[in-house]
């Protein structure tokens, strides 16, 4: 049987002591974590994420384009102002306001049918164009967002934020849906 060593020389080199001390501290915050979410304060926060999940499916619900962009933006700004810790937090937070801008400056022209044919014949190629209909820098900030959501639900959050990102992924499906719908229109298609 080959040693994996012979396979990958650098293995060979691997610190099992280092690892091994990963491991245990892992242990101990995973450990310390659960404690955590035992406490009055967390349930305090857990409550808090909960009303805050229902507002944000009341959005959604509600239908309404204008509100669910001016949700995000509130709750992108609430982050950056409050949560923003890292530099690639603060460029990732900071260029989804610049994207939310274009969505809103996009309103009053998709719902101008004079004005947005002006935009159908800007995007008249194929690739700028996706159900027939124009790949907008609307459409596109939409979609940007909507990955960015859906990156943040793969990191480490709780149960109870994940909900909340999930709804707000949610809303921006609702409002891609609106949006494509407002452009139909605008088009007479």
């Amino acid at each position: 049987m080959v040693g994996i060593g012979s396979i990958i020389p650098w293995f060979n080199r691997v610190d099992i002591n280092a690892l091994d001390r990963l491991r245990r501290s892992a242990a101990r915050e995973r450990a310390a974590f659960e404690e955590l979410t035992e406490t009055p304060e967390h349930g305090r926060l857990a409550k808090s994420q909960s009303v805050q999940l229902g507002h944000v499916k009341k959005i959604g619900q509600g239908g309404d384009f204008a509100t669910i962009v001016a949700s995000e933006r509130f709750l992108i700004q609430n982050e950056l102002d409050r949560y923003a810790n890292s530099p690639g937090m603060k460029s990732s937070l900071t260029s989804a306001l610049m994207e939310i801008g274009v969505i809103e400056r996009h309103l009053p022209v998709v719902v101008d049918p004079v004005q947005y044919k002006a935009v159908n014949a800007a995007y008249s190629l194929p690739r700028s164009r996706r159900g027939g209909l124009p790949y907008d820098e609307a459409r596109q900030a939409l979609n940007s967002h909507y990955t960015r959501l859906g990156n943040l639900d793969k990191s480490r959050l709780t149960a109870e934020e994940k909900a909340v990102i999930g709804a707000r992924r949610d809303n921006i499906k609702i409002a891609s849906a609106i949006y494509l719908h407002m452009q139909t229109v605008a088009l007479g298609s």
